[in-house]
């Protein structure tokens, strides 16, 4: 690789001078074993690593000149120098998406395909993804997702294959391309798929029907003056963001997952405890869900997403249902901010793992802001991505949600010694601000409750009264692979087999 060459011409007028000072004479044009020997593991003391695969023993006196050897040395330093500066790149990947330089990401991503093509490919998904959204955005290639998804596939074998033929085959069924995305999906072995109505993200041809959903869905549900203190809480500037190094490509933090716990009982703490239990005490008094009374704690978490990005279909679960699925008794959206034509529906399905069959109905719940949607945590649910090209904007137009789970317990996983946030860590004493380890986290101390109160008690315009929506409604959920209704045999296959985004 030419730019290594410079690097490597320095690299090897130093072994020379080193292999000369060892052996008191420099390398002949014809070397024996034993001077290739030496020259390479001079090469390996240089590079600073401990295996390097040895250069072949017994070869012909042709292959052992000194022109020979180092070209072959040069080529294993290459290998690594590419390989190491790939890596790099990989890491400026993940600082640059966290700080939202989407232009230095792709820049990065690019870097990694000239040094590493075969760890691009592992990388091939999520960077179609955030091409995806950069073209979804208006600032980007529409074509330059599939083309990476396309290039990643035709070239060496991925272990990674299944996932790349799953991301183009939901670029192409968003993009109303059924008969090209078909064929992509039996090569990856599915055999079912989600309708084609929930891929296009539309309900203008459904009906509005919402017997038999597992819950209820209600716009000012909260106060103002709460929902007002919530969304400067999770402003798309807010520390609480950059503190958890919330990446909007993955939708996670810097150690994925990240969830706090708030108690439902003695007195209120911090502002999430004032807007928590009001939700809890509204979903009380509808009685939409029996066992709400018996809830003692609230899992919460919030996810800052751009219009392209969706949530994969799931049942909410302890700590990501690791050691098995344990559901909540409720589960709940806050839509905190919600840009018109932003993001797509939260999907609802009837499906339930004890019912030993897929879902058959499913729900549209629109993102609209301070709309409240809560339903049976057993559930099977998930967020369609948006179709489509967002709506132009001088500021990023960003989906913010808040989600609620109400349990009668759950482990509390408090901070480790690296300080990193977690599945259900306890929540943060809103009047000092934490360190653990090298982590420092002040996010939390927007929460007092006492400039909450001041805000309520300024707030003298009446409260909107809350209103139920009515859910756009369709079936079937799932499909074959060729749109045919699922056979009653078809049980509950294995998750694996069915299709989703």
């Amino acid at each position: 690789m030419d730019a290594y060459d410079a690097r490597w011409n320095d690299l090897w007028a130093k072994l020379l001078a080193t292999f000369q000072s060892e052996t008191g004479h420099p390398p002949p044009e014809q070397l024996e074993e034993c001077e290739v020997d030496i020259l390479q593991r001079l090469l390996r003391a240089e590079l600073g690593v401990t295996v390097v695969k040895k250069l072949k023993r017994n070869l012909p006196k042709a292959k052992r000149t000194l022109q020979a050897t180092a070209r072959r040395l040069q080529a294993v330093a290459t290998r690594l120098w590419s390989a190491a500066d790939a890596e790099d790149a990989v890491r400026e990947v993940e600082v640059l998406e966290r700080n939202g330089d989407w232009h230095g990401a792709r820049e990065a991503y690019a870097k990694v395909l000239v040094l590493s093509p075969s760890r691009f490919t592992d990388l091939a998904v999520r960077f179609a993804q955030l091409l995806h959204i950069m073209a979804t955005s208006s600032d980007g290639d529409p074509d330059a997702c599939e083309q990476v998804l396309r290039q990643a596939l035709a070239g060496e074998a991925a272990t990674n294959e299944r996932a790349i033929l799953a991301r183009l085959a939901v670029f192409l069924l968003q993009d109303g391309r059924e008969e090209e995305a078909l064929p992509l999906l039996q090569s990856a072995g599915y055999q079912y798929r989600l309708a084609s109505w929930i891929w296009r993200c539309s309900s203008a041809q459904l009906s509005v029907d919402t017997a038999g959903f597992p819950g209820c869905v209600f716009d000012n549900a909260l106060l103002p003056s709460l929902f007002q203190r919530l969304q400067q809480f999770l402003a798309p500037d807010s520390r609480f963001w950059s503190e958890h190094g919330y990446n909007e490509v993955t939708g996670s933090g810097e150690n994925g997952y990240f969830s706090y716990i708030q108690t439902l009982t003695g007195q209120e703490q911090n502002a999430l405890d004032a807007i928590i239990r009001h939700v809890w005490e509204f979903l009380k008094k509808g009685g939409y869900f029996p066992r709400l009374s018996e809830a003692k704690v609230a899992e919460w978490w919030a996810h800052k997403r751009p219009h392209a990005c969706g949530h994969q279909m799931h049942y909410d679960s302890d700590n990501e249902g690791i050691g098995g699925v344990r559901n909540p008794i409720c589960s709940c959206v806050l839509y905190v901010m919600a840009p018109r034509g932003i993001g797509g529906p939260t999907l609802v399905t009837d499906q339930v793992l004890a019912s030993g069959s897929l879902g058959r109905r499913g729900w549209f719940v629109h993102p609209n802001e301070g709309r409240l949607a809560a339903y049976d945590g057993r559930y099977f649910h998930g967020v369609v991505p948006g179709c489509g090209v967002a709506p132009c904007s001088e500021e990023p137009l960003r989906r913010i949600t808040f989600m609620i789970a109400f349990w009668p317990e759950i482990e509390l996983r408090p901070f480790g010694a690296d300080g990193l946030a977690g599945s259900s860590r306890p929540a943060p004493d809103p009047s000092h601000f934490l360190e653990i380890g090298e982590r420092r986290y002040t996010w939390h101390q927007a929460l007092s409750l006492p400039s909450m109160a001041a805000e309520a008690a300024g707030n003298l315009n009446p409260a909107p009264a809350p209103s139920e929506v009515l859910l756009p409604s369709n079936a079937p959920v799932w499909v074959t692979l060729d749109g045919d209704p699922m056979p009653d045999e078809a049980g509950l296959p294995d998750i694996g087999a069915c299709f989703q985004f």
